[in-house]
């Protein structure tokens, strides 16, 4: 077995991440200063050796530790294209869920039609299909249009009324029936 992995971030499982000192803080600074005097302006360097990791794909900032370990999901088998087979794994990249067979992105962590939780042994492929994308209200990532819930948080995404010229029918109908009773009443 490859014990190899890469660190990721553990809200969104993205391997792009940088880590950066804390650095000195001049609210500590302040506090500690108010609080006992000039001496106090060294309380902004308490925690200033911390390292603090932040993920360049949703921002989430951790702590060293606390990130995900990433594994392959897949053996490297070469890098040639040869009659149309691809064998390099950077081109497979759309994970095939294995309910309901549809094509998803390599970062979605569920389904976008069927709402499985997709695994690394489920297959994949390469496609030059373009799934169209909107940001999910709850997590900020990007979630297909399509989908009823979010492909990272599974929070379930806001439908829009398939109907809503009926639906402004109805309000016309209600508001005329208000006027009619309110003429009923006052003659």
């Amino acid at each position: 077995m490859n014990d190899t992995f890469e660190i990721g971030c553990p809200k969104c499982s993205s391997t792009q991440i940088t880590a950066d000192k804390k650095g000195y803080s001049a609210g500590k600074a302040v506090t500690g200063a108010i609080l006992t005097g000039g001496i106090g302006l060294l309380a902004g360097l308490h925690g200033s050796k911390k390292v603090i990791i932040t993920c360049l794909a949703c921002g989430h900032s951790f702590k060293a530790g606390e990130g995900k370990k990433i594994f392959p999901a897949y053996e490297y088998i070469g890098t040639k294209k040869e009659d149309g087979l691809i064998t390099d794994p950077l081109d497979l990249n759309r994970i095939v869920c294995s309910t309901c067979k549809k094509l998803n992105y390599t970062n979605f962590k569920y389904c976008y039609s069927c709402s499985r939780e997709l695994t690394v042994s489920d297959q994949r492929v390469h496609s030059d299909e373009t799934i169209r994308l909107k940001s999910c209200l709850s997590c900020k990532n990007l979630t297909p249009v399509e989908s009823f819930c979010c492909v990272h948080c599974k929070k379930l995404m806001k439908q829009k009324i398939e109907n809503p010229a009926g639906c402004i029918v109805f309000c016309v109908l209600i508001i005329i029936a208000i006027v009619v009773l309110i003429m009923t009443f006052l003659s």
